[in-house]
């Protein structure tokens, strides 16, 4: 496309009513949208498991658990039924978030509410199946409840157990109806949160807003401008990786072997410890193990795992047992050992704002980091394994 046929199409969308329509819809306030978390599931979580308690800041009672349990306890996977609801609302109830890795626990005296909350990213290798034996090993007193929650949804892996539930038909249509018919006895700044969520879910989740809407028709109209700019934009995953290894070295971590889809990085207090070798290797300078974030193509999401190299035969099992006596979560075994896998949500049309790469990073960083440091605390106390 020559540089006057381009002035020419972006002329015609500066000019255009619907542009501009668009871009102050864009620009209307929203909490969620002002403080960066609009897409991330633990922050979804989060307001979640804040309507969820009847006790929570938000006056609204137990409305938003008492119709969620309405619709889970008619499912036949769950042990109990909607009769069972009035007497579960008066038991003394505990909103835990993030305890054995699970999104949202709901414990009631006899009944534990298992909810795992998966916005973008799919279910990670067994993931469900952990969290079940987690839940029985750990509560071996109560009987749990699990949900599979999802923007629409989709089924589980394990169908068997998991009642499935999805923002559109649930989490949306609760606050919808909260706003229809009690948006009088709701505190003022309540009220804004809760129809920020709703916007943010709309737009930003569901993609099903007026905003949305008018977006799809711009592109109809303008779609040889867009088409030419989406072709001739950067590497969405270079910038990521290239963002992440600054931030890395910033943070005081030594980068390792290098990939074009992943930051691999070791702490700089172990780094000159962990030995390297020059036999043949998938990792260019031959660690023995190594964090890394992948960047994977096919889905919007880095993923964070620790990785020991099979090329140290001896070493291996004794790195295997160290990390393993560290109580680290080997998530699969195959020749490379693999522990602690995560995926993050990451959107790649964000990838250009300020900061926003920077807060994916912390993100990981205020979950990863303690870790970290505890096992190079580990490797250092017993470097021996390396002579």
């Amino acid at each position: 496309m020559d540089e006057k046929r381009l002035n020419e199409l972006y002329s015609n969308l500066l000019i255009d009513s619907d542009f501009e329509k668009l871009e102050l819809m864009r620009n209307q306030p929203n909490i969620f949208e002002i403080l960066g978390v609009s897409h991330f599931e633990i922050r979804h979580s989060h307001f979640l498991a804040w309507l969820f308690d009847p006790k929570g800041s938000h006056g609204i009672g137990d409305y938003f658990l008492k119709r969620f349990l309405l619709d889970i306890l008619q499912d036949n996977r769950s042990y109990l039924n909607v009769i069972d609801i009035h007497s579960l609302l008066n038991e003394n109830i505990i909103i835990h978030r993030e305890k054995y890795n699970i999104d949202i626990l709901i414990e009631f005296e006899n009944t534990l509410l298992v909810i795992e909350n998966k916005i973008n990213a799919s279910e990670s290798n067994n993931q469900l199946q952990k969290y079940k034996d987690s839940v029985l090993k750990n509560f071996a007193n109560k009987k749990p409840i699990f949900v599979y929650l999802t923007k629409y949804g989709t089924e589980a892996s394990l169908n068997q157990f998991y009642i499935e539930a999805s923002y559109q038909k649930h989490i949306l249509e609760y606050l919808n109806d909260l706003i229809l018919l009690r948006s009088g006895t709701i505190q003022d700044h309540v009220l804004i949160y809760i129809k920020d969520y709703i916007d943010n879910l709309n737009n930003n989740v569901m993609q099903q807003s007026e905003a949305n809407s008018l977006a799809e028709k711009i592109y109809r109209q303008h779609q040889e401008l867009f088409d030419f700019i989406i072709a001739n934009r950067p590497d969405s995953i270079a910038i990521i990786k290239e963002k992440m290894n600054e931030l890395l070295v910033a943070d005081g971590f030594i980068l390792g072997s290098d990939h074009k889809h992943f930051s691999r990085f070791l702490p700089v207090e172990i780094n000159n410890i962990v030995p390297k070798s020059k036999q043949k290797s998938d990792w260019k300078e031959g660690e023995a193990f190594l964090w890394e974030f992948r960047y994977p193509t096919n889905n919007e999401g880095v993923e964070f795992k620790i990785a020991i190299s099979p090329y140290f035969k001896i070493l291996r099992n004794k790195l295997i047992e160290l990390f393993e006596n560290a109580n680290l979560k080997k998530d699969y075994n195959n020749d490379w050992a693999v522990y602690e896998i995560k995926l993050y949500d990451i959107e790649y049309a964000r990838i250009y704002e300020e900061d926003y790469i920077e807060s994916i990073y912390k993100q990981i960083m205020e979950e990863q980091r303690s870790k970290i440091d505890k096992l190079s605390q580990i490797i250092l106390a017993n470097q021996n394994i390396f002579n």
